[in-house]
């Protein structure tokens, strides 16, 4: 593969073109400073002797023929402002507005945010949970069969079918055999695959939704690959919504296309197709670390076995239990249950080893081929020495359970039942009118736990990952009240809630009478 757009750049930079066009920093030193300067003599815009990526006729043509060709695709796109503007295209491009979409409730707030768009009406397939945990599993050929055959019976076919495939966790889906439940209805498939842009140079190279022929897929390449953060790709596998894509990526990408985002896309995948071995060796690397974390007691490495149809292992993903000491010169009664955001903060503040997200139990740490050996036998010890902490206060915890009443030892324990994503799935909510229409409302804020009959006027979530736990107009009903109050004592990063003095505030429409 040859790098088309960074080629040509470096020789119009020799020819001494003087720019009187944008942008203002001319390509100058302006600051006296090197990383700017560096960054300025490689920042282009559209003119004379240079390419459009809206009306590519150039060396970005030439480069985009180049991913095409290697990712097997109809056409793939270069999206300069995320996966998020390829989520919106896609949709835009296949789902007239007020049409049903059916989506993993597991979808990413960008799909949330085209369906509020659209006034779309989501009908949703809910992935059952993997054994023990409170993390979404995959997304099932048959699941999908029965959720249209339910739909069939009111003529409710969706134009459009949505789902996350690899999660945030790193969970994969069958999306050859989810297309082929599709394919007698006509129905387009769009997967979200911001976290799986490496997929397509890992060995098993059709666990990706674009060798599996999905019909638009958009990737991240910023997540797995080596390209500057918000730079995406978005690949189609059918030829008919080619126009429409192309229609809507006008409207969601900037008319000023950052030329160091194409440059970094390209260089990216260019030297990923080009270096196979740097792959093999990450493969080995991890296989190597998470044949190390079974000897962990209490912070366990999901290693998912016939829970679901594939996994990236790439994803880092510890579930904790058990309980962390008490501060110095406390009761060690007041140990407190270890939790995905206290595993997360000590990582930080203490070994500065900083992880993506955290949930309720469990933390998310994201690799790539960057991560070298050295990186993971740091981390490795540093989860080791945490770990014999859990596992020393947990014994001593047990050692004092005879001197302990029941609330006492209750107070040692991670409050499963009450999880957000608990042993027995996930709530879903009443659904009283659409997304879009709800949005659409004029809204207040009501205080959480007065909540209880009203229309939620807004999506509430964690992000990351931005699962939503209520969206626009949906009933607010008692688990929705427990869940999110959980989510906050937890200590995770709430989006959708405000935190006033006498409590937690949610957007409401009129209360159902």
């Amino acid at each position: 593969m040859k790098e088309y757009i960074n080629q040509y750049l470096d020789r119009y930079r020799k020819g001494d073109y003087y720019p009187w066009h944008m942008p203002g920093h001319k390509r100058q030193d302006v600051f006296k400073d090197d990383f700017w300067e560096n960054m300025f003599l490689r920042d282009f815009t559209e003119a004379e002797g240079l390419d459009d990526l809206h009306e590519p006729e150039l060396f970005m043509k030439d480069s985009l023929e180049q991913m095409q060709r290697f990712y097997g695709t109809e056409k793939t796109y270069m999206m300069v402002n995320g996966a998020t503007g390829g989520i919106l295209t896609a949709l835009y491009a296949c789902a007239p507005e007020g049409e049903s979409v059916l989506m993993g409730r597991n979808c990413h707030k960008s799909v949330c945010h085209a369906v509020s768009l659209l006034n779309l009406k989501p009908e949703y397939v809910v992935p059952e949970l993997l054994p023990g945990t409170d993390i979404f599993a995959d997304i099932t050929p048959k699941q999908m069969e029965q959720a249209l055959n339910e739909l069939k019976k009111t003529d409710r076919l969706p134009a459009v079918v949505v789902i996350t495939s690899p999660t945030y966790e790193g969970v994969i889906s069958d999306i050859c055999g989810i297309k082929n439940v599709l394919e007698p209805y006509n129905i387009p498939l769009i997967v979200d695959e911001a976290h799986g842009a490496h997929l397509p140079f890992m060995p098993k190279r059709n666990l990706s939704a674009v060798a599996a022929g999905a019909d638009l897929v958009i990737q991240s390449t910023h997540k797995t690959l080596p390209s500057l953060t918000q730079t995406a790709l978005l690949h189609v596998n059918r030829k008919e919504l080619i126009p429409k894509v192309e229609r809507y990526l006008h409207i969601f990408q900037t008319s000023s296309p950052s030329y160091l985002f194409t440059q970094s896309m390209e260089k990216a995948v260019v030297y990923a197709g080009n270096h196979p071995e740097v792959f093999d060796a990450y493969r080995k690397r991890l296989k190597h670390f998470r044949k190390k974390c079974k000897e962990l007691r209490h912070i366990r490495l999901l290693q998912p076995k016939q829970t679901c149809y594939a996994y990236d292992k790439g994803k880092l993903v510890f579930t904790v239990s058990g309980v962390h000491p008490a501060e110095p010169g406390t009761d060690s009664r007041n140990d407190i249950p270890a939790t995905g955001p206290w595993l997360a903060h000590v990582l930080a503040a203490e070994y500065q080893q900083v992880v993506e997200m955290a949930g309720t139990h469990h933390v998310i740490l994201m690799t790539s081929f960057a991560d070298k050996k050295k990186a993971f036998e740091h981390l490795y010890e540093i989860l080791k020495h945490i770990d014999s902490e859990l596992t020393e206060a947990a014994d001593k915890a047990g050692r004092n359970a005879d001197q302990m009443n029941h609330a006492d030892s209750m107070s040692v324990l991670p409050d499963m039942e009450n999880a957000v994503l608990c042993s027995t799935g996930f709530h879903l909510p009443e659904q009283v009118m659409t997304p879009g229409a709800a949005w659409r409302l004029d809204s207040s804020r009501e205080k959480l736990a007065e909540a209880e009959g009203s229309i939620a006027a807004d999506y509430v979530y964690a992000y990351p990952p931005g699962i939503a736990v209520i969206t626009p107009g949906e009933k607010i009903d008692g688990q929705v009240i427990r869940d999110i109050t959980q989510m906050v004592e937890t200590g995770l990063n709430m989006i959708g809630v405000e935190y006033q003095t006498d409590g937690i505030y949610i957007p409401v429409t009129e209360p159902v009478r």
